[in-house]
């Protein structure tokens, strides 16, 4: 993959508003509603992220849960658009690798393509693909849609690890919403490169043997902690 200048300023649109002029999901509560008590759970957690950055733990942050339907993109998307409010001097970038049931899009409301398939691909440059969210630091890339160029094995090829390492490269915060472990085992592969993982787990949903069967495929993974959606709590929810 062309290697494209040394910050992301170098091939990003410099337009606001490039990505984000559809409807933005009401559970995206980081822009949808800020000064709720679940948009302070977001950044609670941005801050127990920051703290382990601080500690040396820096790159790419990836979060991935056990099975399909616990709330992690959903979970992803707030905590970027909380880091990117947060630190107005950084660049932030929140990629979408769960291609089987991509959901980014349609959270943020924005156009699915072109995205990380199309980019894998070479039907689409990182510049078209990699979009700013609603006048913010936050750029979003989202899964996309297979082309005929897409490799077999797209999760292990060496196209996706140009575009991570180039990602990488350029943004300071770089977040990778995962495919669920025990669905797409190959996503360990891609959770190994991270610097840290969040595991997020739905509550009367998700099982412990379920949870336990993640921490094992996890094991020896730089786990930064764990998020539970859908606690109740006295006084509200928090997710």
């Amino acid at each position: 993959m062309e290697q494209q200048g040394n910050r992301a300023g170098n091939f990003l649109p410099r337009r606001d508003g490039v990505a984000g002029s559809g409807a933005v999901d009401p559970r995206v509560v980081a822009l949808t509603a800020p000064a709720s008590e679940e948009a302070e759970q977001f950044r609670a957690l941005h801050q127990r992220v920051e703290r382990a950055r601080a500690a040396g733990q820096r790159g790419i942050v990836s979060l991935v849960s056990a099975t399909a339907g616990e709330g992690t993109t959903l979970t992803a998307a707030n905590l970027a658009i909380t880091a990117a409010r947060a630190h107005r001097d950084r660049r932030v970038v929140l990629v979408e690798l769960n291609v089987h049931a991509p959901g980014l899009a349609a959270l943020l409301g924005v156009s699915p393509s072109p995205g990380v398939l199309e980019v894998l691909a070479g039907d689409a440059g990182i510049g078209e693909a990699a979009r700013r969210f609603h006048g913010t630091p936050l750029t979003v890339l989202c899964a996309g849609r297979p082309g005929d160029g897409l490799p077999g094995d797209w999760i292990c090829s060496p196209e996706l690890d140009a575009l991570l390492e180039l990602l990488r490269a350029n943004f300071d915060d770089v977040l990778v919403d995962l495919p669920p472990v025990l669905t797409c085992a190959d996503g360990i592969r891609v959770a190994a490169r991270s610097a840290g993982l969040l595991l997020v787990v739905r509550a009367r949903r998700t099982t412990g043997r379920e949870v336990g069967r993640a921490l094992e495929l996890m094991d020896g993974l730089p786990l930064l902690g764990c998020v539970l959606n859908d606690a109740e709590q006295r006084g509200g929810w928090r997710r």
